[in-house]
């Protein structure tokens, strides 16, 4: 990907890979530099500063909630409700680790919404879910134990999760 202005530091340099997968899932790399900062979300930014880190003890300060990145760690066990995300948040789950990847399932809340509506008197109430979560798997690529890389792919929200949210 090319921007207009290269020098414009505060566009991210990173090229995008659209790829139609066989199930019609739709998957986006971002092939990253040590110079793709920053992203307009605060997960991009965190994934585009852990470019050139060590993957292993990235995967053990996601493990261990030590702000490796914005979020907060789920375990699988604990109760989902000390994540606060029925105020809206990002919770990580499921980290796991092989010879050259560190993948991680992650939870975008946006919290509940209000029944009523908007803050606008005129505004009728939802006839939406009360809360929207967006789940997806991240696979950070190393390369000689360093991060290089990362993919969004698509998944399911841990049930648990976003049981009676």
């Amino acid at each position: 990907m090319r921007w207009p202005d290269q020098e414009n530091p505060t566009r991210p340099k990173a090229r995008i890979r659209r790829k139609q997968t066989a199930s019609r899932n739709i998957e986006l790399s971002l092939v990253a530099r040590a110079d793709t900062r920053p992203f307009k979300d605060p997960l991009g930014d965190g994934l585009a500063s852990a470019v050139g880190t060590q993957s292993s003890a990235f995967a053990d300060a996601l493990r261990s909630d030590a702000d490796a990145l914005p979020g907060t760690y789920w375990d699988g066990a604990a109760d989902p409700a000390p994540l606060g995300l029925a105020t809206g948040g990002l919770a990580f789950s499921n980290v796991r680790e092989n010879a050259n990847s560190v993948i991680f399932d992650a939870l975008i809340s946006s919290g509940t919404r209000n029944p009523g509506g908007d803050r606008f008197a005129d505004s009728e109430n939802y006839f939406a879910p009360s809360s929207i979560y967006t789940c997806f798997s991240v696979v950070i690529k190393s390369a000689s134990e360093a991060i290089t890389e990362w993919t969004y792919v698509n998944a399911d929200c841990a049930s648990d999760l976003v049981a009676d949210r």
